[in-house]
């Protein structure tokens, strides 16, 4: 009695909710009750029944739902995705209409399998109750490749993924691997577009690329961004021509000055350039070298006493565990005690002065390593070459 109703086709849609209405009631009248229902509720989902045949079906569901309950049947509905997925119930096929699959069974557990195509297969244990209808979703994994379509209107441009090219942009999608993945479309004359995506199977994603020209660029600008990538520029190239105007008059680079120098009477003999100045510029460098060494120094004698200092430390517990192992009236017990006295006050105070010969040293190399980078100076350049006060440094 059960087998007509698991070998039934999976695919009924065709046939109409009339034919599995009179196919219903065909097995009604020859007591094959869980097939009757099978179709019934068939016929209810396909729909197309006139007013006649649905109070038919409405007496015929109320009747057999009292007759299954006493007979042990009951029901099983799966509802699966994606919709073209096939259903075996203990290896044969059930009926399915859509993404709905169902049957009337014996109560009792049965092995459900489902698959379609580029989607993974599961296999769970469904339970039918007596007089029941239990319902149960399943939604397979799929194994395709994500599929990415691509648009730049009439723009023709070219594919890259993950740094590959992929060919040109194609009303056709692109596959790729699921994953995180970085597209880049080119096209000539504009600038490339970038996005990273994170694919899963099965996804489907657009792309909508609207890509910007590149701003057209004329004259010498054009000339220095095409030397540009085959060599460095050459400070003639980025400062410009000496006579940009034509008019015999050569114009020197801006500066930024704040006032003007007086003539110093030594520019005749020395050209302007005071000791302890270069070319304008306060020479800073032996102060800096010496306070890095002194700071060297410093720091390690601090390290160096302080581990001295540890060394007496750990003598003077030694010591003192010695002296409290042997009597009180021990001659021995001053001594010990004595000597680990001194050694506990010497190793602190040699400690004590190796942490601050150590933060000397440091503080000491902090100030050897600033160069003046860092301090805003001001250059009073003089000599012939003078023109002005300038103010140089990092701000």
């Amino acid at each position: 009695m059960l087998a007509l109703a698991l070998l039934l086709p999976a695919r009924t849609s065709l046939a109409g909710g009339l034919d599995a209405f009179h196919r219903g009631e065909a097995l009604l009248r020859a007591g094959r009750v869980a097939e009757a229902a099978t179709q019934f509720d068939m016929a209810t989902q396909l729909g197309g029944l006139g007013p006649s045949e649905r109070a038919r079906l409405a007496r015929h569901q109320r009747k057999l739902k009292w007759v299954l309950h006493d007979e042990n049947y009951g029901a099983l509905d799966v509802w699966v995705h994606p919709p073209e997925a096939d259903c075996q119930l203990e290896g044969k096929p059930m009926p399915r209409l859509g993404g709905h699959c169902f049957t009337w069974v014996k109560a009792g557990s049965y092995a459900l399998l489902v698959g379609a195509p580029q989607h993974d297969r599961r296999e769970i244990i469904v339970t039918a109750a007596r007089g029941e209808r239990r319902s149960t979703k399943l939604v397979l994994a799929s194994t395709a490749p994500p599929l990415v379509l691509v648009s730049t209107g009439k723009v023709s441009a070219e594919v890259w993924v993950d740094g590959r090219a992929k060919g040109p942009v194609t009303p056709a999608p692109l596959s790729v691997e699921a994953g995180y993945r970085l597209f880049e479309v080119r096209a000539k004359g504009f600038r490339p577009w970038v996005k990273g995506l994170q694919l899963a199977n099965g996804q489907r994603v657009s792309l909508e690329v609207e890509l910007d020209p590149e701003p057209l660029v004329t004259g010498p600008v054009r000339r220095e961004i095409a030397l540009s990538k085959e060599r460095p520029l050459t400070s003639r190239e980025l400062t410009g021509p000496e006579d940009p105007l034509g008019d015999g008059r050569r114009t020197p680079p801006p500066r930024l000055e704040v006032g003007k120098a007086e003539r110093d009477p030594r520019d005749e003999v020395t050209g302007g350039a005071p000791p302890g100045h270069i070319d304008g510029q306060v020479d800073t460098a032996p102060a800096h070298k010496g306070r890095s060494l002194a700071g060297w120094l410093v720091g390690g004698g601090g390290l160096a006493a302080g581990g001295v200092g540890a060394w007496l430390l750990a003598r003077a517990i030694s010591d003192a565990n010695a002296a409290n192992a042997l009597p009180l009236g021990s001659p021995l017990y001053g001594a010990r005690y004595d000597d680990a006295l001194r050694r506990g006050i010497a190793g602190y105070a040699l400690i004590g002065a190796g942490v601050f010969a150590t933060g000397a040293g440091a503080f000491l190399l902090l100030r050897g390593g600033d160069d003046g980078s860092g301090t805003a100076v001001s250059l009073v350049p003089a000599g012939p070459r003078a023109a002005g006060l300038s103010l140089v440094g990092r701000f």
